[in-house]
Formats: C-alpha cells, structure tokens, sequence
C-alpha cells in the first residue's frame, strides 16, 4: 500500500470517526425531538433547584481548577527542567490513571470517615477533583515554562528573589497556558458527578440523570444539559485556540535547559503524588481486607 493511499484511509478513518461521535448523536436527538415536540415540559427556564445546583457545580469547579493548578506548579517546575523523564512521566501517569473513586474510598477510610458526610463533602471534592487532575496544569504550564525564554527570569535573579521572578516574569508570559490548563480542567470536571456522589453531594449532572430516568421525552433532558453543553463547548473552542498559539512558539532554548527547580519544589512535587496516589492506594487496599467495604460502596451508590 502506498503512503498516499494510507494517508487518504486514515483520512476517511477520522471523517467517519468525527460524524459518528459529534454529527450522528445531535442529528438523531432532532429528529426525535421533531417527533416528540419542541417543548420541554418544564420549558426552557431552569427551575430554582436547577439554578442553585449549575451555580453550586460551578463554584466546585472553580475551586477544584484553582488547587489543581496551585498543586501543579512544583510538577510544572519539574517538568521544565527535565521535560519527559521517566519518574515525572510515571508519576504524572499514575494520578490520572488511578480511580477517582479509590482516592476518595482511601481518604474515607485514612480518615475514619463512615460513608459519605455531607459536612465534609464540599471540600472533599475539592481536593479530590484536583488531586485527580493535577496533571493536566502541569503538564500545559511546564510546556509553556520550558519553551518560554529564560533569558529575562535569570537577569531577574540578579537583583531579586527567585519568588518575585517568578511572579513578576514567568507567570505573566504564562497567561495563555494559565487560562488553557483552568478550562481543560474545568472542562472536564462540570460534567463529573461520581466524586460529589461518593462525598453525599448532589451536583447538576446528577439533576440530569434524574431528569432522563423520570421522563421519556429527549427534550427534557437536553434542555437542561444545554448550559452544561455550552460552557463544555466553549471551554474546548478556546483551549484549542489556545493550544495553537502555544504550539507556535519557538522552541526550547539553551537557558532553560541550564535552570533547575529548587530542592523545595521537588519535594513538593514527590509529596503531591504521595498524597494523590500512594496514601489513598494505600488505604484503599487495607480497606479491602475486610468485606465490610463492599456493604459501605452499596450503601454510598445502591
């Protein structure tokens, strides 16, 4: 087979592949709306349980977004310095591979917290949320530290700190990376509800589950998903933009290679991925020696 007749099967490989994930799916919901009627029983106002459940999933979101990125630096240092290397590779690997659902049964249990209490249930999304996807910013932001000029940070640390440096060099020609890694972030937790759950949250996307399970019509389920589906459009039109703009940029320049994190940020960096993996693994595979785990996860999700 010749390159050119490969390129075009991969071609129409992917054509069909992007109609049968964004075209067909949209498609099939009209027509069946057409069927069924334009109007949602409840019509295209949120009711005030809808309201106050998207603005609670958004102030969880933002927060998780926050201390994912704040929890990210250290990575993203070391991922500057050193690029793919084998130890920041696994590590960054191992958080997003490992279950959100084991972080949270480990923490449940290293804290000797019985099923999933409320009053600690906000803040332990949070921490949940970021502690999973941490390595998304880290990732977006050691790129962007890594091909960015060096230049004017080391010059910077002739007559200041390395912290104002950093906050007054560094960081402002990281905006772009900055607002790409908050709406992949963001992007990816204003639709997760398995978190909230196992913590005794209701969230939106819970609402929504509820709505498709109580009513058979398409449109009562898609008209409240559609603020959860813009704001998820949105977020992937600019951070796709945004990655363009980054990928754009130069390459990596000698300085950067030259520079190394401090020895705090290291440490930083090791003591995130043992609280966001090694400690809650750790606690969930002692929990599991008992049966009575099983009888906690059906009383948290029966």
């Amino acid at each position: 087979m010749s390159r050119r007749v490969a390129c075009r099967t991969v071609f129409l490989f992917a054509v069909v592949a992007i109609c049968g994930l964004y075209v067909f799916p949209p498609a099939a919901l009209l027509v069946r709306a057409s069927n069924e009627g334009w109007q949602p029983e409840q019509g295209w106002v949120l009711s005030a349980r809808q309201s106050g459940l998207f603005l609670e999933t958004l102030i969880l979101t933002a927060c998780a977004t926050a201390t994912a990125i704040v929890v990210g630096l250290p990575a993203a240092a070391c991922w500057a310095r050193r690029g793919a290397s084998s130890a920041i590779t696994i590590g960054m690997a191992a958080c997003m591979i490992v279950s959100p659902m084991t972080m949270c049964f480990g923490w449940q249990h290293l804290l000797k917290l019985n099923g999933a209490p409320s009053s600690f249930g906000h803040l332990g999304t949070v921490l949940i949320w970021a502690g999973w996807t941490w390595p998304i910013p880290a990732l977006l932001l050691g790129e962007a530290w890594r091909r960015g000029p060096r230049e004017a940070y080391e010059s910077a640390l002739l007559c200041c700190s390395r912290r104002r440096a950093f906050v007054h060099i560094v960081l402002p020609g990281m905006r772009a990376a900055l607002a790409a890694s908050a709406l992949a972030v963001g992007t990816l937790l204003v639709t997760e509800f398995v978190v909230p759950h196992a913590w005794g949250l209701n969230v939106y996307a819970t609402e929504l589950l509820a709505a498709a399970e109580s009513s058979s019509r398409t449109l009562d389920t898609v008209g409240p998903a559609l603020p959860v589906c813009l704001c998820a459009w949105l977020g992937l039109m600019l951070v796709s933009r945004m990655r363009r703009s980054l990928a754009g940029k130069g390459g990596v320049s000698e300085s950067s290679q030259a520079w190394a994190p401090p020895l705090w940020m290291r440490i930083a960096a090791l003591g995130v991925v043992v609280l966001t993996v090694i400690v809650p693994v750790s606690g969930a595979a002692y929990r599991m020696q008992s049966w009575r785990w099983l009888g906690e996860v059906l009383r948290v999700h029966g």
